[in-house]
């Protein structure tokens, strides 16, 4: 019907065998409503009959290996149901999975056709944009443009931006120093330690290795009442003591 990004045109034949819903499936309104009821699976784990007038959003590539008119699921595992948004009666549904351990079920989703609307035209802009970026030459202004994408909500987005770094050459390393200082890109730690030492190779091994020797004095100092302070402790992903001990960790192991 309307084609948001790509080539493929209105009226584009477009086949999806693995949408196709099984002998005897049941439409949305059949499926399970209370949310105690939507995580046990069962019917809801199918692929839904389509009512007449019912939509689906779908995000797809091309398949080469196939005829023209066939395609394979854009989702980083391959999975088709997660690659698929039905639209019923006005409500969003998607395949997700609600608890874990638990199935992937056909569950509403919150969110408006406009807004997810409105989301897809964000990634695909971001998508621009690193590709400028990343053919920027290896140096300073390369590195600040990434730095921008570092803790980007966007899964490709965060590790393009991390494996580039290292390649932006050393005068890339102040900008990773700043990150690797800055208590907002912890939980990037370990990856912008690669990176830092991919960008500067021999020449910041000094430097890496007091980091890891200021860790492990830390650690050392902290060790003896951490069984029993623990728990007292700020339980917040940043919490002062939780960075540390996840850099030095981090640090050990690589």
């Amino acid at each position: 019907m309307e084609p948001w990004k790509g080539v493929s045109k209105a009226g584009h034949l477009v086949t999806v065998s693995e949408l196709q819903p099984p002998t005897g499936a049941m439409q949305i309104v059949a499926y399970p409503r209370e949310f105690d009821d939507i995580v046990k699976g069962g019917l809801n784990e199918q692929i839904s009959a389509q009512r007449v007038g019912s939509q689906m959003v779908l995000f797809l590539k091309e398949s080469p290996e196939a005829s023209s008119d066939h395609w394979k699921s854009a989702d980083l595992l391959g999975e088709m149901k997660a690659s698929a948004v039905w639209i019923d009666v006005g409500q969003l549904y998607a395949f997700r999975q609600l608890v874990n351990p638990g199935p992937s079920v056909l569950a509403p989703w919150d969110m408006s056709l406009d807004k997810m609307r409105d989301r897809v035209s964000e990634i695909d802009r971001i998508e621009l944009d690193l590709v400028k970026v990343t053919a920027i030459e290896a140096g300073a202004a390369r590195a600040e443009g990434l730095k921008l994408y570092v803790r980007s909500d966007i899964l490709e987005a965060r590790q393009l931006a991390l494996s580039e770094l290292g390649k932006s050459g050393p005068k890339a390393l102040p900008t990773i120093r700043e990150m690797l200082a800055d208590p907002a890109f912890a939980d990037e730690g370990a990856e912008l330690v690669k990176a830092f030492a991919e960008a500067g190779g021999e020449s910041v091994g000094k430097e890496l290795n007091m980091r890891l020797e200021e860790r492990v004095k830390f650690w050392q100092a902290t060790a003896p009442t951490l069984s029993v302070g623990w728990r007292n402790q700020d339980a917040s992903p940043h919490a002062p003591l939780r960075e540390r001990y996840m850099q030095t960790w981090e640090l050990v192991l690589d």
